[in-house]
C-alpha cells in the first residue's frame, strides 16, 4: 500500500502552497501598516517643518520691528493704529531720521516708510501668510502706566511701548503669542 499524494514523509523539509499563502497574507498585512505608520510620520514631519519656518520667520520680523521700536520715538505726525493696530515710530538712522509703520495688511506683517505728510514712500512685505488675531499697543509713562490724554501727551510722555501680538498662520496649525515692552531710547518731556 502506498500512502497518499498529499501527505509527507517525516523528515522531508518543503512547504505547502497553503502555508506559503498564509506567510505572504500575513508578510503583507505587517508592511501594510508599516506604510501607515511612515505615510502618516512624513506628512507630521512636513506639518513640524511648515510650523517651524513659519515660526522662525516670524520671529525674525517680530525682532526686526522690536529693534526699530526700540531705536524710535512715538511720531508726533500720526498716532498709533494705521491698518490692523499698527504702530508707527520716528526712527533715528546715523544723522537722520524716517518715519516708519509697521502693520498687519491682508495676509502680511508690512513694514512702510513714510514721507513727512505721511505718505507711504517704500513698503515691504517682511512675512506674508499670517494673519493678526490680535495686536495692541500701549504707551507707557517712566512708572509703567499707560498714558492717558492726547497724542500729545503720548508723545510728550511715553518712556516705553508695550506692543502685543498673536499672530496665526492658516494651514500649518501656528498661533504665536507675544508681549513685547520696549524701552524708548528718546526721555519723557512730562
Amino acid at each position: 500500500m502506498s500512502a497518499p499524494r498529499c501527505a509527507r514523509a517525516r523528515g522531508d523539509d518543503g512547504v505547502t502552497i497553503v502555508e506559503v499563502m498564509v506567510v505572504t497574507a500575513l508578510m503583507g498585512v505587517v508592511a501594510a501598516a508599516l506604510g501607515g505608520v511612515l505615510v502618516s510620520m512624513g506628512r507630521i514631519e512636513a506639518r513640524s517643518a511648515a510650523r517651524y519656518e513659519a515660526g522662525a520667520a516670524l520671529s525674525l520680523a517680530l525682532d526686526r520691528m522690536a529693534n526699530e521700536v526700540r531705536s524710535g520715538a512715538p511720531s508726533p505726525e500720526a498716532p498709533p493704529g494705521g491698518p490692523s493696530g499698527g504702530v508707527t515710530m520716528v526712527v533715528r538712522r546715523g544723522d537722520g531720521a524716517m518715519t516708519v509703520r509697521w502693520s498687519f495688511e491682508d495676509d502680511a506683517l508690512v513694514r512702510a516708510e513714510l514721507d513727512a505728510d505721511g505718505a507711504v514712500t517704500t513698503a515691504a512685505e517682511v512675512v506674508t501668510g499670517v494673519v493678526a488675531a490680535e495686536s495692541t499697543v500701549r504707551h507707557l509713562d517712566p512708572l509703567g502706566v499707560p498714558v492717558s490724554g492726547g497724542w500729545e501727551d503720548v508723545v510728550a510722555c511715553a518712556a516705553s511701548i508695550e506692543m502685543t501680538v498673536v499672530v496665526e498662520r492658516p494651514g500649518v496649525d501656528l498661533r504665536s503669542a507675544r508681549v513685547m515692552t520696549y524701552r524708548l531710547r528718546s526721555e519723557p518731556s512730562c
